[in-house]
């Protein structure tokens, strides 16, 4: 049986990032400060890295790079918000 390969950052109702499914070879996760920590999902020489921050009680993600190429699979359409899924801006 071939192994899935996934790829995937789903944004909420609001556009920010909600559910992220990336398959690779090595994951990578570095407390940076208090409530802010830096992740990254290497796959060969690509690499999608995000941004953890606890903002009174909420966890805000933020996706900061992706060579891997993610996309949105949840079939919803994408919100008008200015800056893409991830950017909480």
């Amino acid at each position: 049986m071939a192994r899935r390969t996934w790829a995937a950052i789903r944004p909420d109702a609001d556009g920010a990032v909600d559910d992220v499914a990336i398959s690779g070879d090595l994951f990578r996760l570095e407390k940076m400060a208090r409530g802010v920590w830096w992740a990254c999902i290497y796959r060969g020489e690509h690499r999608t890295c995000f941004w953890f921050r606890i903002v009174k009680g909420d966890i805000i993600v933020t996706v900061t790079e992706d060579s891997i190429g993610c996309h949105d699979d949840s079939g919803r359409a994408a919100p008008a918000r200015e800056g893409g899924a991830g950017n909480d801006a």
